[in-house]
């Protein structure tokens, strides 16, 4: 069953991420317009603050999510609401899914 208010869409794109107790690299799984679905290696923790730089198809662009909580972390994969984000990243982030 879904409770999600935003529903999330199936998407692989790169990721990068920086917080105070982490640095790393995945694959975003899944996206909406508030929040994203990630494959990862790295640690994270659940209620960590992180800056996240989504690399867009062609490698030519990024969405730039200013402050990103950790809502769940698991060994491989986490979920991140996004907090903060100029409205500029935002309007990338509305077009990229109205393509999909």
């Amino acid at each position: 069953m879904e409770y999600r208010k935003h529903k999330r869409k199936p998407i692989e794109l790169h990721i990068s991420f920086a917080g105070e107790q982490v640095v790393g690299k995945g694959t975003v799984c899944n996206i909406s317009l508030v929040g994203c679905g990630v494959n990862s290696q790295e640690k994270v923790t659940a209620g960590a603050f992180l800056e996240v730089l989504i690399h867009l198809p062609g490698g030519q662009d990024l969405i730039k999510i200013d402050v990103a909580v950790v809502r769940y972390a698991l060994p491989d994969r986490f979920g991140l609401d996004f907090l903060q984000i100029s409205p500029g990243e935002q309007q990338k982030l509305n077009k990229l899914l109205k393509s999909r």
